[in-house]
């Protein structure tokens, strides 16, 4: 199969989690993503410059230790709901070692409508949709289903 497809997702992490929790993750991802091809989990840390923000800005979620991606790659279309299925166990299972926000730029397409722009953008969200009125009141720069456009309806 030529065509590889992907689906992410993403936490954030508001403390350590420790070994527990690194154990936690190992028995999560044995038990929902073993019959997946290809997995990939990120931990990115968060700090430095990042911490010290020069401006008002968008990004939500500079008081977080981390953030942890997770990505199934689906290379046969046969199993794809069962991958999807797989990392959307994974994800839910891993819950209540973190902050329940999400990385807009891994966008999980399983949140509601009422879920991802609060998970997303957090406190920042009405700042941002009062910004897109103004600036992008017709939706030219969109992004689908999550995008702040579809809040504007």
């Amino acid at each position: 199969n030529s065509e590889t497809t992907f689906k992410g997702s993403s936490h954030y992490a508001d403390q350590k989690i420790g070994y527990k929790g690194i154990e936690q993750l190992v028995e999560s991802m044995k038990n929902h993503m073993t019959t997946s091809d290809l997995v990939l989990v990120e931990m990115n840390p968060m700090g430095g410059n990042i911490l010290r923000p020069t401006r008002d800005n968008s990004y939500p979620h500079r008081d977080s230790l981390y953030n942890v991606g997770m990505f199934v790659y689906i290379n046969d279309k046969q199993q794809k709901e069962r991958d999807v299925k797989n990392l959307s166990d994974f994800h839910k299972s891993l819950e209540p070692l973190f902050s329940g926000r999400h990385y807009v730029n891994y966008p999980d397409f399983e949140l509601s409508k009422d879920e991802w722009a609060k998970k997303y953008y957090g406190e920042n969200l009405e700042a941002l949709i009062k910004i897109k009125k103004k600036y992008d009141p017709s939706g030219l720069f969109n992004f689908g289903a999550h995008s702040l456009t579809s809040l504007l309806s």
